[in-house]
């Protein structure tokens, strides 16, 4: 029996794990109704070249299968199950999320989830586009849809209209930086990161706020203040699930670019951050340096650093 305690976590699939994970595809399959014949000739893709394994308290709970797809730039998706008793618990989400990372981070441009038509609304709501149907390879008699996932990552200016989107994203981010992450709303940090507060920055002259969009997602985001002879990086925020694949180093490079690219800036000035403790590595390897020690104040945590201009590109 699965238990219903902790957080569900991903690993790679060990090679001895082949009948536990044909096991629970069984059962997700049996769920939707499949009868007891064709559940018993199911196997599962033989070409995987990757199995993702989602563990929730200590125990086998989905797992999600990939390969190369069938067009140059594609990677194919095709076995995506999770336990029927930790259904709507994001277990599929999170195997899905992966799943993309992975394919951004093999240069694909597309993922395609082959499914079954069942899970149609899943897919959907997750930025699946529809794109075909056909005989379901593993299962006779059964049926796959196509869904398409475009990975192309675009770097743009913000718009008031994402403001909800950005609020959402770097809301949920804040954490980092407080000294109490059971703080309530009124540290001064969190009413900046409002919808209203995002428009008043998008908006405003003395603000240049870039959004990094993967399939029409924001996924990440940066801001530059400009304060006359300093320009002051007060965002830099990428989601959980997209860190790690290079997109604050390109936020990073189309704000500092934006700024330099400008008109004149004055030779002695300097790009400056109030960095989370977590996020100092990050920005040294941006070419930012500490300017003093670990500061507390209002409710947060930072560490001031700074980046002369001579020095930025």
């Amino acid at each position: 029996m699965v238990t219903r305690k902790g957080k569900p976590s991903l690993r790679d699939a060990r090679p001895d794990e082949s009948p536990a994970l044909r096991e629970l595809a069984v059962r997700s399959l049996e769920w939707w109704g499949y009868d007891e014949a064709r559940l018993a000739a199911w196997q599962p893709p033989g070409d995987l070249a990757e199995r993702i394994v989602a563990e929730f308290g200590g125990e086998l709970a989905g797992w999600a299968g990939m390969r190369p797809g069938a067009r140059k730039g594609e990677l194919e998706l095709p076995a995506l199950y999770v336990d029927p008793g930790l259904m709507r618990r994001g277990i599929g989400t999170l195997l899905l999320s992966e799943a993309r990372r992975r394919a951004v981070r093999a240069g694909a441009r597309k993922l395609v989830a082959i499914g079954d038509p069942n899970a149609e609304p899943f897919f959907r709501e997750t930025g699946g586009r529809i794109a075909g149907r056909g005989a379901a390879a593993e299962l006779p008699g059964g049926e796959a849809a196509r869904f398409e996932y475009p990975l192309a990552l675009t770097i743009r200016l913000a718009e008031r209209k994402d403001a909800d989107d950005i609020s959402e994203l770097v809301g949920g981010l804040a954490v980092a930086f407080l000294i109490d992450p059971d703080a309530s709303e009124d540290v001064p940090l969190l009413r900046s990161f409002t919808p209203e507060a995002i428009v008043r920055y998008v908006t405003g002259e003395q603000y240049r706020y870039f959004v990094a969009e993967i399939g029409g997602r924001i996924v990440g985001v940066a801001a530059l203040r400009d304060d006359s002879d300093v320009f002051h990086l007060f965002h830099l925020f990428v989601a959980p699930e997209w860190q790690g694949l290079g997109i604050a180093s390109r936020l990073w490079r189309a704000v500092r670019d934006a700024a330099l690219d400008d008109g004149e800036v004055p030779p002695d000035g300097a790009f400056t951050v109030n960095s989370a403790v977590r996020a100092v590595p990050v920005y040294e390897r941006f070419g930012f340096k500490a300017t003093g020690p670990r500061v507390e104040k209002n409710g947060i945590a930072f560490v001031p650093m700074r980046l002369p201009f001579s020095a930025a590109r």
